[in-house]
């Protein structure tokens, strides 16, 4: 039986520093699509989790603290011209100023699909590039395959991308415009904010699989 990833009732309340703009990233100096940002302080945290949905143009990226969402971002990680290369190092230097911005203890880590990794030697790279980038920097890496996310997260419907989508978008209220773009997306047109509800998806499984680890051990 899939097992509902919990939130608490904290996280169901709307952030002061909330704000959905086209903005100027803190971090890169450049813009990017920042949904979710807050003032919390990370110094004195033995819970928060880097979660990241790796894709061959976008990047979605996620932090939380237990099961409070701090930030959650779209990166783009290709341009035109790019080598495979080129890609998997502009994804690791956006996940180092990540790192080194919000000091994470976990790294997790979405796996593409079966059929993906098979198609797209530059998806393997990259998500080889974000693991490898993560211990470098001390984190513990946790890769989560995508269909097991989903039975998780979705333990009532049938656990698509855009069933988590909505899942995360009800947990996170803020969230539920960016959840109706996709919903109401043209067939033909390439899913966007599909990878930041993935991310945050991955960050919350992983947290609930942390407390579940943290109750056995002080049983």
């Amino acid at each position: 039986m899939a097992r509902a990833v919990r939130t608490s009732q904290r996280s169901q309340r709307e952030p002061r520093h909330f704000h959905t703009a086209k903005c100027q990233s803190e971090m890169r100096g450049r813009f990017g699509d920042v949904l979710y940002l807050c003032d919390h302080d990370m110094s004195h945290s033995d819970n928060s989790h880097l979660a990241v949905d790796p894709g061959v143009r976008y990047m979605g990226i996620a932090v939380l603290v237990g099961d409070e969402l701090v930030r959650v971002e779209v990166e783009n990680i290709r341009d035109a011209g790019m080598s495979t290369d080129e890609v998997a190092r502009q994804a690791q230097r956006i996940l180092e100023q990540w790192i080194d911005r919000y000091r994470p203890d976990v790294l997790a880590v979405e796996l593409p699909e079966f059929a993906q990794s098979k198609a797209s030697r530059q998806l393997r790279q990259l998500v080889r590039a974000i693991t490898i980038t993560g211990r470098k920097a001390g984190l513990e890496v946790r890769p989560y395959v995508p269909t097991t996310v989903r039975r998780r997260m979705c333990s009532h419907d049938r656990p698509t991308r855009l069933a988590v989508a909505r899942e995360v978008a009800e947990r996170f209220a803020w969230l539920a415009p960016y959840y109706q773009k996709e919903a109401e997306r043209s067939w033909w047109r390439k899913p966007y904010w599909l990878s930041m509800f993935d991310a945050i998806a991955v960050g919350l499984v992983c947290h609930e699989d942390h407390a579940r680890r943290r109750r056995r051990t002080t049983a």
